[in-house]
């Protein structure tokens, strides 16, 4: 593919495909576990494409300090809070 310099690895200036899921199915031998884990998030070519609106990934205390920083308006993990409209 000749394309190392933008995929292969999770990087800064790389594209990026991923999925956040709701479970560690790297230790889990359960089929029903595995087969209930929800995709939270996924990311194509760096953008994220699907979130699942119901979820939380940063807890309160955190989202309460992202609120008072200088940044909150332009911080992309805004919307992993509760207060994201």
């Amino acid at each position: 593919m000749r394309q190392e310099h933008v995929v292969g690895s999770l990087a800064t200036g790389k594209d990026a495909d991923f999925i956040v899921i709701d479970t560690d199915i790297i230790d889990q031998n359960n089929e029903d576990v595995i087969h209930k884990t929800r995709v939270l998030q996924t990311v194509l070519a760096g953008e994220e494409v699907y979130w699942a609106e119901d979820q939380n990934l940063v807890d309160d205390a955190t989202c309460q300090i992202l609120e008072d920083s200088y940044y909150y308006g332009s911080c992309s993990f805004v919307h992993y809070c509760n207060a994201y409209p």
